[in-house]
Parts: C-alpha cells; structure tokens; sequence
C-alpha cells in the first residue's frame, strides 16, 4: 500500500523576481544652457523688431493724421479769405476817403477796422480742432496768404480813392466851367446894358459901368 506523506508544513517554494531599475542620466549642463540662451535671444529680437514696428507705424499714422489736419487748415484759410475778398468789395463803397487810407495800419490790429469792413480779420486757425503742432507747420502758409490778401486790398483801396478823386476834380472842373459861363453871360449882359445907358449918357462911365466887374470871371464857384 502506498505511503501518504503529510505535505501540509512543507514551505512553498517562491521564485525569486530581480526588479529592473529606471536607468536615469543626468541632463548636459553645457547644451541646455546653449539652447536656453538662444531662444531668450530670438525672442527678445522679436520683441524689439516688434516694438520698432509698433513705433514706426504710430509715427506713420501720427504724421498721416497731422498732413490730414494740414489739409483741413489749407481748406479753412481758402475759405475765409474767400469770404472775406467779396466781403471787401462789397463794403469798399462803403468807407470814407479816410477809412480806406487807414486800412494799411489798422487791418490786423486789436482795434481792427469799422464801418463796413467791421468783420474783415486775419485767418486764426481753430486751436481746440487742430494740434498745436499742425498750426505751427502751417503758420508760414498763413502768414504769406494773409500778406497777399493784405496787398490785394491795398491795391484796391488805391485804385478806389484814385478814382474818386478823378471824379471829385471832374465834378469841380464841371461846376467851375458852369460857374464861368454863368458869369461870363452875366457880365455880357451887363455889357449890354451898360452899353445902352452909356448912348443915353454923357459918354462918359455910368451908373452902369462895368468898372470893378471885368474880373469877376476869375471867380471860381467851389
């Protein structure tokens, strides 16, 4: 019969099991150093070539904005001295002799002109629309354009008071001429007269006589 061995406090056999460890190498110090400095360096150029853009573009659109603002002064000054030229014809009829020789020294001033050329000014640009700079660029523009319409004017204001004082001596010569036939026909008259009382007479000066009256033609009727 066979034997039945008792295997109930026999040990279990365990195999044995070798762990494979996680193999870690150390990083490169030189490379990673190499490789971060690099990149820190592209991106810092991006950044400055960024930034120059900015900066170029912001001067371009600043200058595109300050032109435009040129432009619109340029249209402003045309303007108002386009107003202001009819204004001047319009009023030129309107002002004394004395009024029209004063306008050299007063357009521009404080006290500024009267009469009918009360509104007549120099072009001011409107600082609360344009840039301090934009008027400052265009202030040699102004300066000319307010010079020429000064001149303009002038000229004029010559031509006008030329005139009038052409038609002021044609208006005298008129009245004097007329004043000096009157006279003339009077003192023929007279002549006449005196010529009969002198037939009726001792031949001699009358009471008619033209003695002390032969020069009154002389006389010029202002």
């Amino acid at each position: 019969m066979a034997e039945i061995q008792d295997t109930s406090g026999a040990k279990p056999q365990l195999r044995r099991y070798q762990s494979k460890g996680l193999k870690i190498s150390d990083p490169t110090v030189g490379n990673t150093g190499g490789d971060s400095h690099e990149s820190d360096q592209k991106m810092f150029d991006s950044i400055s070539r960024s930034m120059e853009t900015l900066v170029t573009v912001g001067n371009k659109m600043r200058n595109l904005a300050r032109e435009e603002e040129k432009v619109n002064i340029s249209a402003d000054m045309q303007t108002h001295y386009i107003d202001a030229t009819k204004e001047l014809g319009i009023g030129l009829n309107g002002q004394t002799s004395e009024q029209l020789t004063a306008f050299q020294n007063l357009y521009g001033t404080e006290s500024g002109l009267d009469g009918s050329y009360k509104d007549l000014k120099v072009f001011k640009p409107n600082s609360e629309k344009y840039s301090k700079k934009a008027i400052e660029e265009m202030s040699p523009f102004i300066e000319i354009a307010d010079k020429k319409f000064k001149a303009d004017a002038l000229k004029l204001h010559f031509g006008e008071l030329v005139d009038r004082s052409e038609n002021q001596l044609s208006l005298l010569e008129t009245r004097s001429l007329s004043g000096l036939s009157q006279q003339l026909e009077e003192l023929e008259g007279q002549r006449v007269e005196d010529s009969g009382d002198r037939s009726k007479g001792d031949g001699k000066f009358g009471s008619g006589s033209t003695k002390g009256k032969v020069f009154n033609f002389l006389i010029v009727v202002p």
